[in-house]
């Protein structure tokens, strides 16, 4: 593996563990300025700052009428993911906002947009609904598919949207 490769499946490996480690903050016991929201928001500002340094590739989402730019996006691919459950994935974080992309033959295409400021208020959640709508050609990724509002508890809102991104 190149020294670029090992930057890049650390860095995605790090920013897996945290969308991981993240996904189980929150709750009715957390409140606004605890401990681990401090924490969360402290180890997302490192790894945006780690991402920007290894980055190199972008990422624009656009839901509905909004659109998320990210000016550095991780890629992994086949075995460099370290999970035999994903041929790809692309990280990218910014602004308080986290991307993640996968594609894989045990949970097929997903994309996440999630708000990984505030746990318990987010301003922002989407999540791709569907599978197969992927194409990755070389260091190129795009889809287009629906998106379901994650912030909304009935999740009956959907939106169409598109993904359009480059890896280092």
């Amino acid at each position: 593996m190149t020294g670029t490769g090992t930057i890049r499946t650390l860095a995605t490996a790090a920013v897996a563990g945290l969308a991981f480690t993240l996904s189980g903050c929150g709750g009715d016991a957390d409140e606004a300025g605890s401990p681990s929201d401090t924490t969360a928001s402290d180890l997302a500002g490192g790894l945006e700052d780690a991402q920007d340094q290894a980055g190199g590739g972008t990422a624009t989402l656009t839901v509905g009428t909004d659109t998320y730019s990210f000016d550095s996006a991780l890629c992994a691919f086949d075995e460099e993911t370290g999970n035999e459950d994903f041929d790809f994935s692309l990280s990218a974080i910014g602004d308080g906002m986290q991307l993640s992309v996968d594609s894989g033959p045990t949970y097929g295409d997903n994309i996440t947009l999630d708000d990984i400021e505030d746990f318990d208020n987010p301003k922002v959640g989407w999540s791709s609904d569907g599978d197969g709508f992927l194409t990755i050609d070389g260091l190129d990724v795009s889809a287009t598919t629906d998106f379901i509002d994650t912030t909304d508890e009935t999740l009956q809102t959907v939106e169409k949207g598109e993904l359009v991104a480059t890896c280092p």
